[in-house]
């Protein structure tokens, strides 16, 4: 069985974590001149010895090049020393039209990359690794893909996956299908076929989509496991298959194990923005593991593949035998953000990363700055799995407050208003937050966004590294300014998190990086509003939280139980039957 393919990107910008070539070639067949080389040293083209042989039975390991003409095959192994790279050459050969290298005794940890040196004209028409072992474990995966009026992401994933099946054995075309919940009743029946679903569903959020795929793809009786993928995470569609051949072959101490595939920034497509998280026992953030890696550099490569203690998947790429949701139930109808956390922790399960298991993916600091019912969603859901996970503390609602406190000092008036309503909405008890998915999305307040340079005209505006530092405790006694009057206008970006930046400034021009921005305007009245609500919900929250976090904690087997779940999409039974007739 083929467990991983050499892969090319379909187009160059990308090329950099595929391959290393003296040609500008990025598809198979791949052609070089007598002399050139090219390097499968990569994050898609490595092969982890240091995680197939810690959770997979493979033993035996062959590397296979089919290719025209004569070549050099070189086979290395990388390795980190004192941080820096180290590569030693274990197998090479000289052949004509094609090459097998059977690898024996190899280590137990590193990385293995495949070179090809040209000694006449080449054409590379594909290659990589294999096992002569049989399968451990017959796996059969349902991809479940949410939506909401996202008609071209789905249709070019729906392409995309048709292709895979297309070019896959048959094994691995007949074990994976795609079921697509549509939230916003706006994808055409044509694109089901045998190995595509559209599923009508009422707007209930991700959570709600997300889990009406788990139940439909439960429900079949057909898989073994679920892939959680976002409408928007575009991936190459070897990380399917090299997710499938992993699970293989995975050990049976690790069969309850949870892949989760890493998110590239689709601003920068070579940069890691998280590969698995870990939630903090103070119960306040998740840490990024890998955040920052670039990549293109094979050291970075190297550290991507060392493991580190994580337990939470984003849903962008997050796979799960489906004996988890037998186990745990369905997550908690929390609309967006936060649900997939919630749902991780429920129980700790091994968490596995792997290279070339990935997608690509918008960063979250560009829609959060002007789609503000996110903050509300942050703040409430935030402080829910902090119940339901035991973690929480008052002190951590206190936090909460003082951050909806501190987006109106940057002078985010509408993003401080939507997290003092979260707060405020988680205070009123699981029943009122959990039965609000029924009500569907928190309506943002609208953000004037416009030309960059047309706001620019507007007034005069210095960056905000300019303005002088003041004391922490003038500041604070002050209200950063606001009880003085405003002395500038400054410019920044949506991710300032600083708040002596924002002391004494009038206006704020918001850049968000993509040619565009808004302005906002300092309101005393909407600060010392702000300010008064957060202190009647400090008080608020003092006299309830223990009680309160006794009952979201008693809530989550009911609202996450698939009677709950199958009584919220019964009442939606007549509008997904409309669709269908459509």
């Amino acid at each position: 069985m083929i467990l991983q393919n050499l892969v090319l990107p379909q187009t160059s910008d990308v090329s950099g974590i595929y391959v290393r070539s003296e040609t500008s070639g990025c598809r198979f067949p791949m052609e070089l001149r007598s002399g050139e080389s090219v390097s499968f040293a990569s994050y898609f083209n490595y092969f982890s010895l240091s995680k197939w042989k810690k959770y997979t039975t493979i033993e035996d390991l062959t590397v296979f090049l089919n290719f025209e003409g004569r070549s050099e095959i070189q086979v290395d192994r990388h390795t980190l020393e004192n941080g820096k790279e180290t590569v030693n050459t274990i197998s090479s050969t000289v052949s004509d039209g094609g090459a097998v290298l059977n690898l024996r005794n190899v280590p137990d940890t590193g990385m293995l990359s495949v070179s090809v040196t040209a000694l006449s004209d080449v054409r590379i028409l594909g290659g990589g690794f294999r096992t002569d072992a049989e399968p451990l474990n017959d796996i059969r995966i349902g991809i479940n893909v949410c939506t909401y009026r996202r008609e071209k992401d789905i249709i070019d994933k729906i392409e995309m996956f048709n292709s895979f099946l297309s070019s896959s054995d048959n094994a691995a075309s007949n074990a994976v299908e795609m079921f697509v919940t549509d939230n916003g009743g706006t994808l055409d029946n044509s694109l089901v076929s045998k190995n595509v679903h559209i599923i009508p569903n009422r707007n209930l959020g991700g959570s709600g989509g997300f889990t009406r795929g788990m139940m439909e793809i439960t429900d079949s009786k057909r898989f073994t496991h679920i892939l959680m993928n976002d409408d928007d995470a575009s991936f190459d569609p070897e990380s399917v298959y090299r997710t499938r051949s992993f699970l293989s072959f995975l050990k049976k101490e690790y069969e309850k194990a949870h892949i989760g595939g890493a998110m590239l920034m689709s601003e920068t497509p070579n940069i890691v923005y998280e590969s698995g998280a870990l939630y903090s026992h103070r119960g306040r953030t998740l840490r990024s593991a890998k955040r920052g890696l670039n990549l293109s550099d094979t050291a970075d490569c190297l550290r991507f593949d060392e493991e580190e203690e994580i337990d939470s998947f984003g849903w962008w790429y997050h796979v799960m035998p489906i004996t988890y949701i037998t186990e745990e139930g369905y997550p908690l109808p929390l609309f967006i953000k936060h649900d997939d956390i919630e749902y991780n922790l429920r129980k700790r399960s091994p968490m596995i990363t792997l290279n070339g298991i990935s997608v690509w993916h918008d960063t979250f600091n560009r829609k959060l700055p002007v789609s503000n019912h996110y903050s509300y969603y942050y703040a409430r859901n935030y402080l829910v799995v902090g119940c339901t996970t035991h973690e929480l503390k008052r002190c951590d609602v206190t936090w909460m407050i003082k951050n909806a406190m501190f987006e109106a000092v940057c002078l985010r008036y509408e993003h401080a208003e939507m997290m003092l309503k979260g707060v405020g909405h988680f205070l009123k008890g699981p029943e009122f937050v959990f039965d609000q998915c029924l009500d569907g999305m928190i309506r943002p307040v609208p953000v004037d966004i416009e030309n960059i340079d047309d706001l620019r005209e507007k007034a005069e505006f210095t960056d905000s590294d300019t303005l002088r530092k003041r004391h922490y405790f003038s500041r604070m006694f002050t209200l950063n300014g606001m009880l003085l009057r405003p002395k500038r206008n400054i410019e920044t970006g949506t991710d300032n998190m600083e708040s002596s930046d924002f002391y004494r400034a009038g206006k704020v021009l918001y850049n968000t990086g993509d040619g565009k921005g808004f302005i906002v305007e300092r309101s005393i009245g909407r600060t010392f509003s702000a300010l008064a609500r957060s202190i009647r919900l400090w008080f608020k929250a003092l006299f309830l939280f223990g009680r309160l976090k006794r009952r979201y904690r008693r809530s989550l087997k009911k609202y996450s139980s698939e009677e709950n779940w199958r009584s919220i999409f019964g009442q939606g039974t007549e509008d997904a039957s409309n669709h269908e007739s459509r």
